[in-house]
């Protein structure tokens, strides 16, 4: 043979070997060489000899490492193992490297692990050989005696015990990814790796299209996997595969999807494009249709538990239905999300009229401020609270609406403020009192009040919690917080509803000393109040105190 066409085949052969970007899938291959012989099961397992001269087991610990694949398959006989297995090989006796087949190509992969020899145990048809592949890739046949069913491949590397640990733990994890779906029996050191088709997660719906098995959901977490297989062997799996179904999860097994030259992809041919296809009509079908029933009956039954995930789920059919198409489709219409504030239920539906013209507006609670801004054409959706451990499904709900918001989304206690008004048997008995030392103090110091009165100040999502008061436009209307601060700074000058926080520290105290001191109790709430709003001086300190203490002087004459 000519030294160049040595060379060259020489040159094929060490491309074949590094064919695959990561070494250990050559198990990938030796497992599909298996099944290809028509092989039940197949045994993966991993073992350590180390040297006699270092007995202590520690990570430096010299030796090697015999990685197995064994098969009960068809095996091979001598034809078969010189035509096809060692083709691709220099025989130790005749040195003949020219002639390149396609059966190995898929075996020499094992070489890309650097090993010190490779032993291929083979019987068929009453023959039992063993062939022996040294460190240069040369190989001997041997004819065994002892009875042999299918195939056993060794693989020598010399290593270290760490050296040992990485590499069982790197076979592992590939053989896994690329054969977890396989339809034999596949164990890696006893251990059984070979799973169903399916995705383990929230949600799944199965389905055949002719010869391909389809399974499509969501997963748990925001993480999806797209996922191709022919013959349960992993063609290409991984996140976001598919750029049209982002946020959903699938697996297409079929015959007629193919991988790619370095079998690391699948080809985007016809067949891709049928399978993504058959998805895309499950996802807008069947799909759609059990998430949106699944989160309309945890929303009704108020259900906060688990329910994130749902709602992420939705989320990616309402956006894929919001930049589709013009009107929501009517699982996804019907879904209720939540409550108004009245009560009643809003829908996506609703939602997304509303959202077409004006922000959509939320609340963490019913708070008045919600129940003063909600009305049919511009609804307050009351989020639900977050439960003990589980995630918040009021973010979740924003998330999920903004598709459907061309103006985006206002949480209205954190834009508006109305203290919830308390009134009638409500009022404690102290608080008349307070109240009329109140007005005359102001009135003494020329200071312009409407009313006033005690409201709440508190509740889930409050932005005005830890005021002392609050001065108005009118009592039974929201104002803007913004527009809150300005009036603050001016607070008392104009003729307004003034409010007090029944439930801020200095109020309670204050009508705490009402009871005894109604108009000592009115000056220092007052005081408090113009501090607060870094507004008192020391005119209207003394025309306060002056007349409270002749307001008392008053009530209790010597």
């Amino acid at each position: 043979m000519a030294e160049g066409s040595s060379n060259a085949a020489a040159q094929v052969l060490d491309e074949l070997v590094h064919q695959f970007a990561d070494a250990v899938s050559c198990f990938r291959e030796l497992i599909q060489n298996a099944i290809d012989a028509g092989t039940s099961e197949v045994e993966v397992s991993f073992e350590f000899e180390p040297e006699k001269t270092q007995r202590e087991p520690v990570p430096e610990q010299p030796g090697t490492i015999v990685a197995e694949v064994r098969d009960w398959g068809g095996g091979m006989d001598r034809e078969v193992i010189e035509e096809k297995l060692t083709r691709l090989f220099s025989s130790a006796k005749e040195g003949d490297a020219t002639k390149i087949g396609k059966f190995g190509i898929g075996f020499v992969s094992v070489f890309a692990l650097e090993p010190e020899a490779v032993c291929v145990d083979t019987g068929r048809g009453g023959e039992i050989w063993r062939v022996l592949f040294d460190r240069e890739r040369r190989f001997s046949l041997v004819k065994l005696a002892d009875p042999l069913e299918g195939t056993r491949v060794r693989i020598f590397v010399p290593g270290t015990r760490a050296s040992y640990e990485k590499l069982r733990a790197d076979a592992r994890r590939a053989v896994i990814h690329w054969c977890q779906h396989v339809n034999v029996e596949l164990r890696f050191d006893g251990e059984r790796v070979d799973r169903p088709l399916g995705l383990a997660g929230l949600v799944e719906l199965s389905a055949e299209r002719g010869p391909a098995r389809i399974v499509v959901g969501h997963a748990h977490e925001d993480e999806t996997l797209h996922g191709f297989y022919n013959g349960g062997i992993t063609l290409e799996a991984g996140p976001e595969k598919v750029e049209e179904l982002a946020g959903i999860s699938f697996k297409v097994l079929a015959g007629d999807l193919e991988h790619t030259l370095t079998r690391d992809g699948v080809v985007r041919n016809e067949a891709f494009a049928s399978a993504v296809q058959v998805v895309a009509e499950i996802v807008d079908g069947e799909l759609r249709t059990r998430v949106a029933s699944e989160v309309d009956a945890r929303v009704r039954r108020e259900q906060s538990e688990g329910l994130v995930p749902w709602l992420r789920a939705l989320a990616v059919h309402l956006t894929r239905a919001a930049t589709t198409q013009r009107k929501l489709p009517e699982a996804l219409a019907t879904t209720a999300i939540g409550r108004a504030p009245d009560g009643s239920w809003l829908t996506l539906g609703a939602l997304a009229e509303a959202g077409a013209k004006l922000p959509l507006r939320t609340s963490l609670a019913a708070s008045p401020t919600a129940q003063a801004l909600h009305d049919a054409k511009s609804p307050v959706l009351v989020l639900p609270s977050r439960a003990e451990g589980e995630e918040d499904p009021a973010h979740a709900i924003r998330r999920l609406l903004l598709p459907i918001s061309r103006e985006g989304i206002v949480d209205v206690d954190a834009t508006w403020a109305l203290p919830g008004a308390i009134s009638g048997e409500s009022l404690p008995s102290e608080f008349s009192a307070l109240r009329e030392a109140a007005l005359e103090l102001l009135t003494a110091s020329g200071h312009k009040v409407k009313e006033i009165s005690l409201g709440v100040f508190a509740w889930p999502g409050s932005r005005i919690s830890k005021r002392i008061a609050l001065t108005l436009d009118a009592a039974d209307q929201p104002e803007r917080l913004d527009e809150l601060d300005d009036l603050h700074v001016g607070m008392l000058r104009r003729k307004r509803p003034l409010v007090f926080n029944a439930g801020h520290k200095i109020v309670v105290e204050a009508l705490e000393v009402a009871k005894r001191e109604p108009e000592l109790a009115a000056c220092l709430l007052l005081k408090a109040a113009r501090l607060e709003g870094d507004r008192l001086d020391a005119e209207v300190e003394a025309t306060w105190t002056r007349c409270s203490w002749e307001a008392r002087c008053r009530r209790l004459p010597t």
